[in-house]
């Protein structure tokens, strides 16, 4: 699938939106936060408005934490954003079509928001990528919606819901922001999609922690607030609106202590990637790292959305937790959410210490494994050409990686041919030191040093961003491993290996600019069962790195190519308490991810995938009973084959047990609002989840 080019009917529509935002007089997003709304309490317009603002984000407004190298490397960022703007400003527009209203007299829905205004709509023929056609991020999936709505108040989602859900329209509603899923999770076509984030905004790759989205959101849909209610020590309620960002509230965290306690307070896990919503997120049962973290969702304590009548509903953890279990992760079947609300931690420091290793030493082999499994071109790039010494390394190094499993925070990547492997593991520190470190990351500099790494981030993801285009091609083989090896080095030579000590948000969300960097993504969970002692066992994260690995190498030996070409990426975590997770009834989970470039041939990626994939899925634990290895629901595995099962199939084999407990617990939550389990299918569903949990095969969005 080719990627649509930007046009002059983008430059348009930006230049109308802009104007209609001078003319309102449309304010930026604020945060904010009050002291006397409890958890269940839904508050007016005129409540928010006399809340007390902070929008101040000293040196913190985006951060970065390990990256760049040098100032001068400065330089890329510059050059790619010139490169970007002659690809996509200037490319050729004789596909696209533009119809202004001012030609056209195309009656849009009046629909009202909360204020008296009309909401944002854009009708297909509007839509900025030409022919009614977006795309999601990972330009793997398009999809033409009839009417894409941007509602700025809580009362204009509840009227597009009513509007959508009239016997004149009966259209399906999907919510979606920066379309960051590789599945056809987005609305039918000729449906409707709601964003809660700017649509011009978000069609450019410009949009980023580091450019701020005034477009999208009114300020009802952007607020944080600490809300009381909390009695378990050293935990806080937020209550973070449907649009609110992942930075949005890392800015927040830091920059606001709660008025109550006067702490500074904390999400304890998130995504790396800062531009995601958190609504978005946690419908997805996204995750961060460390084995005693879940899910995002689990840390749901009650979420507010608009249901299938169009009105306001709350599910609450305390009063409904079985219910809570299907509504903290969804896939956007349960409505718009309007805001959910997080249980935080005290702030925290991280120690962090990021290091390249070996790729033998950082994560050694199973024991066990014999030399000849190793293929001819990894024996030389381990410098590793007898048995003894294989068995040396392994010894050597196992139980310094199973000590690292189980630190706060673990992390490994290795960049694609590499010799070296980076590992992004840390624990927090000490309490005591919390004021000494405050002050010295507000006064000492480090604030300020992470606000340019920031921008330095963005210029080395934008350098990987150079090789998404269309007109670059792999280089052929043997040239193609030569290049690999050489990006791979760039790469590498550009990340920090030096210790500091960083407020949490800021070590979570460690690299900025990942936006840029469009990629091929596979990501799958492992469980890790607990061993004779009770002890997690951690031998099947090292099978699971090196079956990946082995793989990659002979698929290059017998082929000259590479496929997989940019990283694999390995996570430590929790289970999870969600019913549609897949980490639920996990002791520990072993997440890998395995990422290309775009400039590989999908169907190219997608063999050699599914290689990898068809190794871990073979696994069994110590009772020789098959493991629950399941994919993660945002990366990419619609469409794949899970040695010869389809992947929609594969899915609902692995959720047996789940699917019928989910949507028990969904039709729990339509009743408590007085409408039904199919009415809630039919408002907010799509093809793939009608097939999923409904065995209802309709046509393909994608």
């Amino acid at each position: 699938m080719t990627r649509p080019n930007m046009s002059f009917s983008l430059f348009r529509l930006i230049c109308r939106n802009n104007l209609k935002n001078w003319e309102f007089g449309k304010e930026d997003p604020q945060n904010f936060y009050s002291e006397r709304v409890t958890i269940a309490q839904r508050q007016d317009t005129s409540e928010n408005e006399n809340c007390e603002a902070n929008t101040t984000q000293p040196n913190t407004d985006s951060s970065g934490c390990f990256g760049i190298n040098g100032l001068g490397k400065t330089l890329f960022f510059p050059l790619v954003i010139l490169l970007s703007s002659l690809q996509y400003g200037f490319a050729d527009n004789s596909n696209t079509t533009f119809i202004d209203n001012c030609c056209l007299k195309i009656t849009k829905p009046e629909i009202r928001e909360g204020n008296g205004e009309l909401v944002e709509c854009y009708p297909d023929y509007e839509l900025p990528l030409g022919n009614g056609t977006l795309m999601n991020w990972g330009m793997n999936i398009s999809f033409s919606p009839k009417y894409v709505f941007v509602p700025k108040t809580k009362v204009g989602i509840c009227n597009i819901v009513k509007w959508a859900a009239s016997d004149e329209q009966d259209l399906k509603i999907r919510v979606s922001g920066y379309r960051h899923t590789w599945n056809p999770v987005y609305p039918d076509n000729g449906q409707v999609l709601i964003s809660l984030l700017g649509l011009t905004y978000l069609m450019t790759d410009d949009s980023s922690s580091t450019v701020h989205d005034h477009t999208g959101a009114g300020k009802e849909l952007k607020e944080i607030k600490y809300v009381p209610g909390c009695t378990e020590p050293n935990k806080i309620y937020c209550k973070v609106a449907g649009a609110v960002t992942n930075d949005e509230l890392r800015a927040f965290c830091l920059n606001n202590q709660d008025p109550i306690h006067n702490s500074y307070w904390t999400i304890p896990l998130n995504v790396i990637l800062v531009e995601n919503t958190l609504s978005g997120t946690i419908s997805s049962i996204c995750h961060g790292a460390g084995h005693s973290n879940k899910t995002l969702s689990d840390l749901v304590e009650e979420i507010e959305f608009v249901n299938a009548k169009g009105e306001l509903q709350v599910v609450n953890k305390a009063a409904q937790p079985e219910l809570m279990r299907a509504a903290a992760g969804s896939f956007g079947l349960l409505g718009v959410i309007t805001s959910i609300t997080l249980k935080l931690d005290k702030m925290g420091y991280a120690l962090t210490d990021p290091q390249f290793v070996d790729l033998s030493k950082a994560i050694p082999p199973p024991i066990g494994t014999r030399l000849d499994q190793l293929p001819e071109k990894l024996q030389k790039d381990l410098c590793i050409f007898s048995q003894k010494a294989l068995d040396f390394i392994i010894l050597q190094n196992s139980e310094k990686f199973f000590d690292r499993c189980k630190d706060y925070y673990a992390e490994w990547f290795w960049f694609i041919l590499s010799k070296n492997c980076w590992i992004n593991t840390w624990n927090k520190d000490d309490p005591e030191n919390d004021n000494k470190n405050r002050c010295e990351w507000i006064y000492g500099g480090e604030a300020i040093y992470s606000s340019l790494l920031a921008w330095l981030q963005n210029g080395m993801s934008s350098f990987v961003e150079l090789f998404d285009k269309e007109n670059f091609k792999m280089p052929p083989p043997p040239f193609q491993e030569k290049f690999v090896r050489t990006s791979s080095d760039i790469i590498t030579g550009l990340l920090s290996t030096h210790p500091r000590t960083l407020p949490l948000p800021e070590a979570l969300h460690f690299q900025r600019g990942i936006r840029h960097i469009h990629v091929r993504d596979v990501e799958i969970e492992i469980p890790i069962s607990l061993n004779q002692d009770g002890q997690p066992d951690w031998t099947i994260c090292q099978k699971a790195w090196w079956d990946a690995i082995f793989v990659i190498y002979r698929h290059l030996e017998e082929t000259g190519t590479l496929p997989v070409n940019l990283t694999l990426e390995m996570r430590i975590m929790g289970g999870s308490d969600i019913t549609m997770a897949a980490q639920q009834g996990n002791p520990c989970t072993c997440s890998i991810e395995v990422l290309s470039t775009m400039v590989v041939p999908h169907d190219e990626w997608k063999a050699l995938v599914e290689q990898i994939i068809g190794r871990w899925i073979t696994y069994k634990d110590a009772q020789d009973k098959p493991l629950a290895i399941r994919t993660h629901w945002a990366k990419e595995w619609h469409g794949l084959q899970f040695n010869g099962i389809d992947a929609n199939d594969f899915v609902r084999n692995t959720y047996q047990e789940a699917i019928p407990k989910f949507k028990h617990q969904l039709a729990g939550i339509a009743a408590a609002g007085g409408y039904t389990l199919d009415d809630m299918r039919k408002r907010f569903s799509n093809s793939l989840w009608d097939d999923i949990f409904f065995h209802i095969r309709t046509g393909s969005s994608d």
